[in-house]
């Protein structure tokens, strides 16, 4: 029995879909879905990597001027925590696009792929409508909120608000990514009952 986790199933079934030529060929959305999202991965895996080189380097250097020159940064220390919450949010918005987020399989490694990939649908919808509310709306709000109170960064001295952008940007890349698997999936489930129908036919 495959007791692969669902989402290796599924993508497997789903890369049939998306796959050039053939009558396994859903048409030209998907592969152009797919374009996109490469497109947003390599970006955002390419911010994702020089933020986190940037906070390396301040955190690298808070430490020493902290205890070698015995005179503390303030600005590199302020600068590390917002990059940290950056790179908290867009890695997860990463991660959703990767398929990588955290799963209890423990049921759905023993179901086929066709009832696999409508969980995915499934899950991914939940995931859609969680980041849009909740991440993205809930992100925009705050983002309103907090400009409106005027509130500044202790030492950069800018609007913190913007800090917060982060939320409604990584809300809409989780959105994008979620929407992405929903009709590749859905495609993907398709294409699987027309392969066991054309089995079954050619059986008898």
């Amino acid at each position: 029995m495959d007791k692969q986790t669902p989402f290796a199933a599924a993508a497997r079934i789903r890369t049939a879909a998306v796959s050039p030529g053939g009558e396994d060929n859903p048409g030209k959305g998907c592969k152009t879905m797919l374009a996109i999202k490469k497109g947003v991965d390599k970006a955002i895996g390419f911010i994702l990597t020089v933020m986190m080189s940037f906070l390396t380097l301040c955190v690298v250097w808070q430490v020493c001027s902290r205890y070698v020159l015995r005179i503390p940064s303030v600005l590199t220390d302020e600068i590390a925590r917002f990059l940290l919450i950056w790179v908290a949010l867009l890695g997860s918005a990463y991660a959703v696009g990767l398929q990588k987020h955290l799963n209890i399989d423990l049921l759905l490694v023993y179901l086929p792929p066709r009832p696999r990939l409508l969980i995915e649908v499934f899950i991914n919808a939940v995931i859609a409508v969680f980041s849009l509310v909740v991440i993205a709306g809930g992100g925009i709000w705050l983002v309103k909120n907090v400009l409106a109170s005027g509130q500044l960064a202790s030492a950069m001295q800018f609007p913190i608000g913007y800090i917060y952008l982060i939320l409604p940007f990584s809300g809409i890349v989780m959105v994008f990514y979620s929407l992405h698997f929903m009709v590749d999936g859905f495609a993907a489930w398709r294409l699987a009952g027309a392969k066991a129908g054309s089995g079954g036919a050619g059986g008898e």
